[in-house]
């Protein structure tokens, strides 16, 4: 079943008695104009649950930074069949996404910081503070023009990022080691990354891979383990 409520959240339900929602940006007053509605998303955080997927239902989302806490972090866009015909742009003026969760899953979204690769101002994508195990999905994303970091996790487990275009960036990949013991765990797939300034800085990678992906025109690929 699926029920629409005066929040303008979109809830279904599904066999096992869990509730699943969504938040369409738009219902929330989002105009997608390119206006700064940092206000609507985190308005959209604090309504959401474990159990939320905040949708980007327009071309063009201006913000500067949303902390998410311990909250589930989940995000989609318009649904693309890959990351070279993406419909939801997210575009971020400060810190970006900030969480100490568990779990983040991300799909369908092109973010672009408003800056450049070199302007020094440290604009990031996704800065997650979740320490001894941590999950992460990225399906048919893209990310450019961050002068931070696009990605950092710390304690990565079972986590999968696939069909992610990351380019013009500063640092993509900045994952590190904090309290988790165990084997770190992470498939790249279909990753196509190209003029950034440092692909890797990932000081702790065990059981992880690598499967068609292609890095060009970067001035470092970083390091891996040192």
């Amino acid at each position: 079943s699926q029920i629409i409520d005066k929040r303008g959240v979109s809830q279904q339900t599904i066999n096992d008695g869990l509730m699943f929602q969504e938040i369409h940006l738009s219902t929330l007053g989002a105009k997608f104009d390119g206006t700064d509605e940092t206000a609507i998303l985190a308005q959209a955080v604090s309504l959401a649950d474990n159990n939320t997927t905040i949708v980007f239902d327009g071309p063009e989302f201006l913000f500067s930074t949303v902390d998410f806490g311990v909250k589930t972090v989940s995000l989609r866009g318009i649904p693309s069949i890959s990351a070279q015909t993406l419909a939801s742009t997210v575009k971020i003026s400060g810190a970006g996404i900030i969480c100490n969760t568990q779990k983040v899953k991300i799909a369908y979204l092109y973010a672009q910081s408003t800056g450049t690769k070199t302007d020094g101002l440290n604009r990031c994508f996704l800065t997650n503070n979740k320490n001894n195990g941590v999950w992460i999905h990225i399906t048919n994303c893209r990310a450019s023009y961050f002068s931070g970091h696009v990605i950092y996790a710390k304690d990565l487990i079972d986590s999968k990022i696939s069909g992610f275009v990351p380019h013009h960036n500063n640092v993509v990949f900045r994952f590190i080691r904090d309290a988790w013991a165990n084997n770190t765990t992470i498939q790249l797939e279909k990753v196509y990354a190209q003029q950034n300034t440092l692909v890797f800085d990932a000081d702790y990678c065990t059981q992880s891979s690598m499967i068609d992906c292609i890095f060009e025109f970067n001035t470092s690929m970083g390091n891996i383990n040192n």
